[in-house]
C-alpha cells in the first residue's frame, strides 16, 4: 500500500497544477529571461510539454537567446538549434559566479538589447525580427564590457604546454577577474564559458566589424550573419597575434624574449 502511494506521488508540485495555470505562469515570464525558461522547462514534464507543443518552438528559443544577447558562433554545427544553444549556456554556465558571466551577463545583455536596439521590455516576435534585420544598417555601436575581461596566454595552459607551444584559442584564452592569480583555476578557461563566448560583442548587434589595436599591428574583419559574438572577436584577434616570428642566432642575450615558434602571448 505504502509503495503504491509512493509511486503515485507527483515528482513535482507542478504536476498537480492544471495545465491552464502552468501556461499562465509561462506567459508571465519575459521571453528575454532565458535562464528562467530553461529552468522551468526542466522543472516538470508538463512544463516541457508546453514549450514543445508550441508550433513556433524554435522561433521562441531564438527570440529568447537573442534578447538575452546570445548568438551563434563561427563554424556552428549544421544540427545546432537555438534550443540546444539555450540549454548549453544554462547547463554549463547559467550559474557561473564570474561577475562578467552567468546570470549577471545575461541580464546585462538584455539591458543592452532593449536600450540600444530600441526594443520594448516585452517585444513581440515581429518587433524582434525587424530589429535584427536592421542590424546591417548599424553605423555606431556600444561594445560589450566583456571586451575588457578576456586575456590570452593562459598561465595554466602555458605551464602545461610550454610558453612557445601553439595553442588553440579555446585553450589559450581565459576570463579575467580582479582576484585572478598566476595559478589560475581551470574554471576560468574561455572554452568553459558559453555565455561569455556567445554574448554579442556590441549593442546594437552588428553583423560585421573591423577590430584592431591602434598601437599594435593586429586585428581584422569579423563577420557573423547572426550577429558578431565575443567568440568571433576573440578568435580573430588570436589569429592575428598567433603568428610565426624569427629569432636570430646571436646568443641568449640577443634572443631573450623572442619566440622561436608560434606565440600567442
Amino acid at each position: 500500500m505504502s509503495c503504491a502511494m509512493s509511486m503515485s506521488r507527483p515528482r513535482s508540485i507542478f504536476e498537480v497544477f492544471p495545465v491552464e495555470l502552468l501556461a499562465m505562469i509561462k506567459a508571465e515570464i519575459p521571453i528575454s529571461d532565458l535562464r528562467t525558461h530553461v529552468c522551468l522547462y526542466k522543472a516538470a514534464l508538463r512544463f516541457a510539454d508546453l514549450y514543445e507543443d508550441d508550433d513556433e518552438e524554435d522561433e521562441f528559443w531564438q527570440a529568447s537567446c537573442i534578447l538575452s544577447g546570445i548568438g551563434f558562433i563561427e563554424d556552428e554545427d549544421a544540427w545546432t538549434t537555438w534550443k540546444s544553444v539555450a540549454f548549453e549556456c544554462l547547463d554549463e554556465d547559467g550559474f557561473c559566479k564570474h561577475p562578467q558571466c552567468g546570470g549577471a551577463r545575461l541580464e546585462a545583455n538584455t539591458r543592452g538589447m532593449v536600450k540600444f536596439m530600441n526594443l520594448s521590455a516585452k517585444p513581440t516576435m515581429q518587433e524582434l525580427q525587424e530589429a535584427i534585420l536592421q542590424c546591417k544598417n548599424v553605423e555606431w555601436v556600444n561594445h560589450s564590457p566583456l571586451l575588457k575581461h578576456f586575456c590570452f596566454g593562459s598561465p595554466m595552459a602555458r605551464r602545461e604546454h610550454g610558453h612557445f607551444h601553439h595553442l588553440e584559442v579555446e585553450e589559450d584564452t581565459y576570463l579575467d577577474h580582479p582576484d585572478i592569480k598566476e595559478d589560475d583555476p581551470p574554471e576560468y578557461q574561455w572554452k568553459l564559458h558559453p555565455i561569455a563566448r556567445r554574448s554579442f560583442a556590441t549593442f546594437p548587434v552588428a553583423k560585421a566589424l573591423h577590430v584592431f589595436k591602434p598601437i599594435a599591428d593586429f586585428g581584422g574583419d569579423v563577420e557573423n550573419l547572426y550577429g558578431v559574438t565575443m567568440d568571433d572577436v576573440v578568435t580573430r584577434l588570436h589569429e592575428s597575434i598567433d603568428r610565426d616570428v624569427t629569432s636570430f642566432p646571436r646568443g641568449p642575450e640577443c634572443c631573450r624574449g623572442i619566440a622561436t615558434s608560434q606565440d600567442s602571448t
